[in-house]
């Protein structure tokens, strides 16, 4: 995943369809620009529909901009993000809706240096010790 390609290579769509957890970026009416946090499960939060075209599962919020922003402006950036391997990889197009979910029509998509991504493992779930009794 280097350098800036048109389309996902074989290693791309691999790494985007496992991903549980990504950034999307967009802008509102404003042309300010949002950034909303994308969380699913595997192989359901992103599906690599073909080489320049993912499609979206996010768990929306209330309040959450992301669905009217893409279909106002339609300008989408996603980082995909793998801190456990250090890896992440960006792609920019447009974005349009499709029911339930967003449609990424990439132009642009390149991987990302691990330089300032430091590798990360979720810690054992550690029971919640009660209110001002500190950590989890």
């Amino acid at each position: 995943m280097t350098g800036v390609r048109p389309q996902l290579g074989d290693a791309d769509v691999r790494f985007v369809n496992g991903r549980t957890f990504a950034v999307a970026a967009t802008l509102d009416g404003g042309r300010r620009p949002w950034a909303a946090p994308l969380f699913g499960r595997e192989g359901r939060l992103f599906t690599v529909v073909d080489r320049t075209t993912v499609r979206l599962r996010p768990t929306v919020t209330d309040g959450d901009p992301l669905v009217d922003n893409v279909s106002g402006s339609g300008r989408l950036g996603v980082l995909y993000v793998d801190p456990s391997r250090r890896r992440r990889a960006k792609s920019l197009g447009r974005g349009s809706l499709d029911g339930e979910s967003v449609v990424d029509e990439m132009r642009r998509n390149f991987g990302l240096c691990n330089r300032y991504l430091f590798g990360r493992t979720p810690p054992a779930e550690r029971p919640w010790r009660g209110a001002g009794g500190g950590r989890w």
